[in-house]
């Protein structure tokens, strides 16, 4: 498994040949359990410096956490963004 960051596709060119996914790099991820704790997983994040790690349970990815997700549940209050904030003001 690895994720593929938007900014890793600015450089490709579009107009030519089709691209296959297969052939784009990945950066690796560390992969988390549906039930690990909340401390774990900040651990986890803080280790592996990314803001995003897939959830498995039974060996397939059920979701992605990331930061934010995880700073909300612990604080308890929803983070609004710049689109959120602008979609209901």
């Amino acid at each position: 498994y690895g994720i593929l960051l938007m900014k890793d596709l600015i450089d490709i060119d579009f107009s030519g040949t089709p691209n296959r996914i297969g052939d784009l790099a990945l950066h690796p991820v560390q992969l988390v359990g549906s039930k690990t704790a909340l401390d774990t997983l900040l651990r986890k994040f803080v280790s592996t410096s990314t803001h995003l790690i897939p959830i498995v349970r039974d060996d397939k990815i059920i979701g992605i956490v990331t930061i934010e997700d995880l700073i909300e549940e612990i604080v308890g209050l929803e983070i609004e963004d710049e689109i959120e904030r602008r979609q209901t003001h």
